[in-house]
């Protein structure tokens, strides 16, 4: 029999962020015993497809002291909720938070108990979205681009430099050869593609600009998105098309292995409009004057805010692509947010 029984009550399941998880801890003594500390701790991990990623949060020390035998020790406790992030529940990728009181008993196994809890977002302003979350702007989307073109050029180098030693300095192997040009080939065109499209695109659209006020909203709350299009020939242009997603992605390493890796995707919400573009409209624009189309989306007031760890994530993506009949469309994709606030006001709370 364990010197002591730890038994941990929650006042209600689910909690708002800025509310405080309230509850009680009960201890039934067994044998006298030195407590050197009841800890109450809350954490967090993932679940799904992917690793598993993990993280803790706001903890406390209820107690420290002496237990006399046959006594009943009750302990109220107000512990503030984390920063994030909250409980998802998603079809490839879930995060999950626990609450657990443990006594430290010298020479004694620890009792300890543990319950699961809901965080729901509420309005913070700090709000954390995983150690692998970059906060989108126009900075951070240019700065992916060149990533992609720096990393396609080093590909493409070394390729480059493997053959060109292979042939002058051994003999020749078609096969091996044959593999280093598909290689420079991979690197110099997989970072080019969607800037070599939009490039041939420009030449029949003219200047495309997609202009956001900001990358950042929240759940409820607004995307405004400008389209514009200047200086080109524009004929038999049809229509102009905005999409706006959320994506769930987990990966896993296969056989424990980091440099193999698969990846598993879902979207679990998807918005999008389309303006056509009249003959009065395509005269315009053959004749290089200015055409602006306005987009807004409407975030839902329920909407999951956006998250980023090294295995899983949730991604909002806006894309914008301009349809040009017998010609590549014009296409860019670009990377936004939905983070809580303190202008955010929550929905009436699921669960309780």
């Amino acid at each position: 029999m364990s010197k002591c029984d730890i038994y941990l009550i929650l006042d209600k399941t689910r909690f708002r962020q800025l509310e405080k998880i309230t509850g009680q801890v009960r201890v039934q003594v067994n044998k006298d015993c030195k407590c050197k500390g009841l800890v109450l701790s809350t954490s967090w991990y993932t679940s799904g497809n992917g690793e598993m990623s993990s993280g803790s949060g706001p903890a406390v020390t209820l107690f420290r002291g002496t237990w006399k035998a046959d006594h009943k020790y009750i302990y109220r406790f107000s512990l503030p909720t984390s920063g994030g992030p909250c409980t998802y529940e998603g079809k490839v990728v879930s995060i999950h938070w626990t609450i657990k009181a443990q006594a430290d008993i010298p020479w004694a196994l620890d009792p300890s108990d543990k319950k699961p809890f809901g965080l729901e977002p509420g309005p913070v302003s700090n709000y954390y979205a995983g150690g692998s979350f970059m906060r989108p702007s126009s900075q951070s989307e240019s700065k992916g681009s060149n990533q992609q073109i720096v990393l396609g050029a080093i590909v493409a180098s070394v390729c480059f430099m493997s053959g060109f030693q292979h042939i002058v300095y051994s003999d020749f192997d078609g096969i091996r050869l044959l593999f280093e040009a598909f290689g420079f080939l991979i690197g110099v065109g997989v970072p080019s593609f969607q800037p070599l499209r939009r490039l041939l695109a420009s030449r029949k659209l003219g200047k495309v600009s997609v202009y956001l006020p900001f990358y950042v909203t929240h759940p409820g709350g607004v995307l405004p998105v400008k389209v514009s299009v200047e200086g080109g020939k524009g004929l038999g242009v049809k229509n102009i098309f905005a999409e706006l997603k959320c994506i769930e992605s987990a990966t896993q390493e296969i056989l424990g292995d980091s440099r193999k890796k698969v990846t598993a995707y879902h979207t679990v919400f998807s918005r999008n409009f389309t303006t056509s573009i009249d003959g009065e409209n395509r005269r315009a624009m053959s004749q290089g004057r200015l055409l602006q189309k306005d987009f807004q989306f409407n975030i839902p007031d329920d909407a999951f805010p956006s998250f980023a760890f090294r295995y899983n994530g949730l991604t909002w993506q806006l894309s914008v692509k301009i349809e040009i009949p017998d010609w590549p469309d014009w296409e860019k994709t670009m990377m936004v947010a939905v983070i809580p606030s303190r202008s955010y006001k929550p929905p009436p709370p699921r669960g309780f």
